[in-house]
C-alpha cells in the first residue's frame, strides 16, 4: 500500500528523478498558493517541526524553501539528497505524508518541477578534434585615424580605461594562436560624435572603409559591422546604407547609447526600420551611461559593473517599446554573457503588468521579443554565466566572443582552448557555439555569400 500512495504522489507531482555518478540529487519544484497560504504553509512546517525532522533524515542535504520576487503567491522547495536511497527514506517516512497533509490543508496546487539537475555535473569531454570555422563575434579594430580623432578630442579616456592598441597583423596571430577562422570587428567606445554630425559622419566612413578594406585583403578573416554616426539619425541612415549596399558590410554595430540616446528610442526608428529591411545583423555593445559618477567609475572601472547593468538598461528599452517584434528581421546580439538580463527579466516581467495597469507602458510579448535576441560570451564566461544565460535563451542563439584586443591574447587564447572542453558540461555543443550558430545568423540575415561560406 505505501509503494502505490508513493508512485501516486510522484505521478502527481509529475516528477522525473535523474541520478548522477554521484548519486546526487537536486529536486526543485514550485507551488502557487492563494492569498498568502504559501507563506503560512512554510509558517507551519517550520514552527511544527516538520521541516527539520526532514532534514535530519540520513542523507538529505538540504531542504529549504524561497519565495520568487516575480511571483507573490509562490514557492520554491528546493531540496537536495545524497543518494537515491536517501530520497527513498523521506518517500517511504510518515513526515512525507504530514508535509503532503499541510499542502492540502493550505491548498498549494500547479505544483511543477521548474528546474532539476544532478549536483555533480558531467565532466567536459575533450573534444574528437578542435572546432573548426570558429567565428570570434566580439572583437574590435582600432586604425590610427579613429584613435587619432579621439584624441583629437581629449576623448580616449572619456569609457575611464585606456583604449590598447591593435594592428591587423597583431590580430591575425592572436585569431592562428587561438584557432580562430574569422573576427567580426567593430568600432569599440567611445562613439565618435563631437558635437558635429559632418565630422562623426567621416570618422565612421574612414572607419568602415578600412574595415572593407581589411576584410578583402584577408578573405574569410574578418567580417565587419559597420560604425553609424549616432544620435544623428539622418546621417547614421544614409552610412548605413552606404556600408550595406556599397561597402557590403555584414551588419552594424550600435552603442548602447549615444550620448543619452537609447536603442529602443522613438527617433531611432526610421533606422530600425531600414535595418529590418536589410534583415541586418546589429552588433550591441556598451558604452558609457549619458549619467556617470564620474569619482566613482575612476576607481571602479565601467567594464566591471556599469557596461552590464548599460546593456540591460537598453535591452529592456527595446523590449518596452517591443522593437524586435515591430522589426523581426532584425538580429541583435547581445554582449558579455546577456549581461545582468537573467536576473533583470524576472523583475521586468512582474512590474509590467502595474505599469500596464496604470498607462505608463502598453503591454509587451517579452518572450517573443527575447526570440529575436544572441548573446555573445565575451568577457567573463564563468560555468554559472553560462547556466544563468541558458534560462532567457536557447544554445543556437548562444554565440562566442574575445574581446579582443581589451583582453590580452595569451589570456583569450587559454580561455577559449578551456571553453571547448567546458561547453559539454551544459550540454551545449561546441561546434554550434563556437562557430555553427553564427555562419547560420549570417545566413539568415542575406550576407552576401562570401561570409557564409568563410564562416563554415
Amino acid at each position: 500500500m505505501k509503494k502505490q500512495i508513493l508512485s501516486l504522489f510522484i505521478a502527481l507531482l509529475g516528477l522525473t528523478i535523474m541520478q548522477s555518478n554521484a548519486q546526487q540529487l537536486t529536486i526543485n519544484i514550485r507551488y502557487t498558493g492563494e492569498n498568502g497560504s504559501a507563506r503560512k504553509y512554510v509558517e507551519e512546517m517550520e514552527k511544527s517541526g516538520i521541516a527539520d525532522r526532514i532534514r535530519a533524515i540520513e542523507g538529505c542535504l538540504r531542504y529549504d524553501y524561497f519565495f520568487p520576487a516575480d511571483d507573490p503567491e509562490g514557492l520554491l522547495l528546493i531540496d537536495e539528497w545524497a543518494s537515491q536511497e536517501a530520497l527513498n527514506r523521506y518517500h517511504s517516512s510518515p513526515v512525507m505524508n504530514e508535509a503532503a497533509a499541510l499542502r492540502e490543508k493550505y491548498k498549494l496546487g500547479n505544483r511543477q518541477v521548474r528546474m532539476f539537475h544532478p549536483v555533480v555535473p558531467p565532466q567536459p569531454q575533450q573534444p574528437a578534434k578542435p572546432v573548426a570555422n570558429v567565428v570570434d563575434m566580439h572583437s574590435h579594430m582600432i586604425p590610427a585615424s579613429y584613435l587619432n580623432a579621439v584624441k583629437a578630442h581629449g576623448m580616449e579616456m572619456d569609457e575611464k580605461y585606456p583604449i590598447p592598441s591593435w594592428n591587423a597583423a597583431a590580430h591575425l596571430q592572436f585569431l592562428d594562436e587561438a584557432g580562430i577562422h574569422t573576427a567580426v570587428l567593430t568600432m569599440p567606445a567611445p562613439q565618435p560624435f563631437f558635437g558635429n554630425a559632418a565630422e562623426s559622419a567621416a570618422i565612421c566612413r574612414k572607419f568602415n572603409e578600412e574595415a572593407a578594406a581589411l576584410k578583402t585583403q584577408h578573405p574569410g578573416r574578418f567580417l565587419f559591422c559597420a560604425a553609424l554616426p549616432l544620435p544623428d539619425v539622418k546621417t547614421a541612415l544614409a552610412e548605413a546604407k552606404y556600408a550595406l549596399e556599397v561597402l557590403r558590410a555584414d551588419g552594424v554595430k550600435l552603442a548602447t547609447n549615444s550620448y543619452g540616446q537609447y536603442l529602443g528610442d522613438e527617433e531611432l526608428e526610421p533606422l530600425m526600420a531600414y535595418l529590418n529591411s536589410r534583415k541586418a545583423v546589429v552588433i550591441v555593445h556598451p558604452h558609457k551611461p549619458s549619467a556617470v559618477n564620474d569619482q566613482l567609475v575612476s576607481v571602479v572601472p565601467l567594464a566591471s559593473y556599469e557596461y552590464l547593468a548599460e546593456t540591460t538598461r537598453t535591452v529592456l528599452n527595446m523590449v518596452a517599446h517591443d522593437v524586435l517584434v515591430r522589426y523581426p528581421d532584425l538580429k541583435v546580439v547581445v554582449p558579455h554573457c546577456g549581461s545582468f538580463l537573467p536576473n533583470a527579466l524576472p523583475r521586468f516581467k512582474g512590474l509590467m503588468p502595474v505599469m500596464v495597469a496604470q498607462g505608463y507602458m502598453k503591454p509587451v510579448d517579452v518572450e517573443a521579443n527575447l526570440s529575436h535576441l544572441y548573446f555573445d560570451l565575451a568577457g567573463a564566461a564563468t560555468d554559472e554565466a553560462i547556466e544563468s544565460l541558458l534560462t532567457i535563451t536557447e544554445p543556437s542563439h548562444i554565440l562566442y566572443g574575445s574581446d579582443y584586443p581589451y583582453v590580452a591574447a595569451p589570456a583569450l587564447v587559454g580561455a577559449k582552448k578551456a571553453m571547448e572542453f567546458r561547453l559539454g558540461s551544459h550540454g551545449l555543443d561546441a561546434n554550434s557555439i563556437l562557430a555553427g550558430n553564427a555562419a547560420r545568423l549570417f545566413e539568415s540575415a542575406g550576407c552576401d555569400g562570401q561570409c557564409a561560406a568563410e564562416t563554415r
